[in-house]
């Protein structure tokens, strides 16, 4: 099965990528790593990486894949304060 896995490269994106990668899914993770980095990510999965953040509109590589399932796992890794001091701007 084609998987997407938002927020991937996140402390429960990594291990749920690792997992499925595990079950012989074919796993694609998107993630923008402003608070992660690619060597988060188990390097001997076979998975697409997509470096893409969720606020801005799907890049055609994105759209063009068939995914049977999505996991939404994208955060910012912000307290609540630190979002409201500093919101991020919704895009046009």
């Amino acid at each position: 099965m084609k998987v997407l896995v938002t927020g991937g490269d996140g402390l429960v994106g990594s291990h749920l990528v690792d997992r499925l990668f595990g079950d012989s899914h074919e796993v694609v993770v998107l993630d923008d790593f402003i608070t992660g980095k690619p060597a988060n990510l188990n390097p001997h999965s076979q998975n697409t990486l997509i470096r893409e953040n969720l606020v801005n509109p799907l890049s055609d590589e994105l759209t063009a894949i068939s995914i049977e399932r999505v996991y939404n796992l994208a955060s910012p890794a912000r307290t609540i304060t630190d979002c409201t001091r500093e919101p991020t701007p919704a895009s046009p």
